[in-house]
């Protein structure tokens, strides 16, 4: 069983809740936010190892998200999901799944796998970096 801790952020509660419950069945901690200030609030008090951005986020919101992810410093690894899997247009994502569960359980555990150890800013500096984004 893993202990990997996983946030999913999806705009449909429906589809959200699916996703997670397919998570935890293989064993994964898994948290989930539906808007995408929450988010930043989670990612910015949590120690995930994996963020899941959900096809029922908009494009620009997805983009936006992922970028202050990237912008932070924070070497979570993300994942996209999309029905239809094609190559992402924004070069943010580390990896992106079709909506299957397989699919989705084979791209946790590659993006996982692949996920390297780095240091983490602590929650004043994403803070700073997420004020910044702002202005």
């Amino acid at each position: 069983m893993s202990t990997a801790l996983i946030l999913a952020v999806g705009q449909d509660p429906m589809i959200l809740n699916t996703r997670i419950s397919i998570l935890r069945g293989a064993g994964y901690v898994v948290e989930s936010s539906i808007f995408a200030g929450e988010a930043i609030n989670d990612i910015r008090s949590g120690d995930f190892d994996l963020v899941i951005l959900c096809h029922t986020i908009p494009s620009e919101e997805r983009r936006n998200l992922a970028r202050l992810i990237r912008r932070s410093g924070l070497s979570i690894p993300l994942l996209y999901i999309q029905p239809l899997v094609e190559p992402s247009m924004d070069g943010l994502a580390d990896a992106i799944v079709g909506s299957h569960p397989n699919e989705l359980l084979r791209g946790v555990e590659n993006a996982l796998n692949k996920a390297t150890v780095c240091s983490k800013p602590g929650a004043q500096e994403f803070a700073e970096i997420l004020a910044s984004s702002k202005r």
